[in-house]
């Protein structure tokens, strides 16, 4: 038998007799394998020794650092200023609003008994899902008037989960997204201008205006009218002076 071969069972051999030990409880002592006599430690040490895994400081660190670095995305103050805008054109009634064309009596009010800051993002989705047949302009909800075919996808973007409240907290980390998406974090480190993070803004919301004349959805539209114009009954509800006016007034 070479030498290779010899250790390899000679190891084997030992971790069988531990083994054994270890299964009928019995006390570590020495033994003999392929001839050679081995002496162990008490069992309890041995087990300790070889079975319990204690992290050095720097490996608990490490953890915890990694476990700190998979926090959930909150809402940014930062954008504090732009969702104040984003409502003022598109939700003044607030977090619980939805799209006025909706009828009472498919509003989850009057469907579900529970308004729209009471439920978790997908019963939400369930409910523009539900409703969705009846409206072809859209289910938009909330602060942010998020439809039903941007909702689907956005909180997880948002770092969301479906069972995640659609509550103030959780409409402001989804509106977040949107903003950020529409080049938010640029317009903050002044890679662009207000005008031009403007008109990103109309082109994810139709109640902003655009700044200059150019292609909307479906047609040319001009200075202060809606990306969106000629889609749906959409129109501008806010004007570009108003929206430079918010935008250069934000404390960032």
């Amino acid at each position: 038998m070479s030498d290779i071969v010899e250790d390899f069972a000679l190891a084997a051999g030992l971790g069988l007799v531990v083994a054994g030990f270890m299964q009928r409880g019995e006390a570590s002592g020495p033994v003999i394998v392929g001839g050679r006599s081995f002496a162990f430690p008490p069992l309890a040490e041995l087990s300790n020794a070889v079975f319990r895994f204690e992290p050095t400081t720097d490996a608990r660190t490490q953890i915890e650092t990694a476990r700190a670095g998979y926090t959930t995305p909150r809402a940014s103050d930062d954008f504090a200023g732009v969702r104040a805008l984003i409502m003022r054109a598109e939700a003044p009634q607030g977090y619980d609003q939805v799209n006025g064309q909706i009828a009472m009596r498919h509003r989850p009010e009057a469907l579900l008994g529970k308004s729209l800051t009471s439920m978790t993002v997908g019963e939400v989705l369930d409910w523009q899902h539900r409703i969705d047949p009846f409206y072809s302009t859209g289910e938009a909800a909330g602060a942010g008037q998020i439809i039903k075919e941007t909702l689907g996808s956005l909180y997880k973007r948002a770092g969301m989960r479906r069972t995640d409240l659609f509550d103030v907290a959780g409409q402001n980390r989804l509106i977040d997204q949107l903003i950020r998406e529409a080049g938010g974090n640029d317009w903050l480190a002044g890679r662009i201008t207000a005008e031009q993070f403007g008109d990103r803004l109309a082109r994810t919301w139709a109640g902003f205006p655009v700044h200059s004349r150019q292609q909307g959805a479906r047609k040319i539209v001009e200075r202060g009218q809606s990306y969106y114009t000629a889609v749906g009954s959409n129109k501008a509800t806010i004007s570009p002076g108003q929206v430079i006016a918010a935008l250069t007034t934000v404390s960032i």
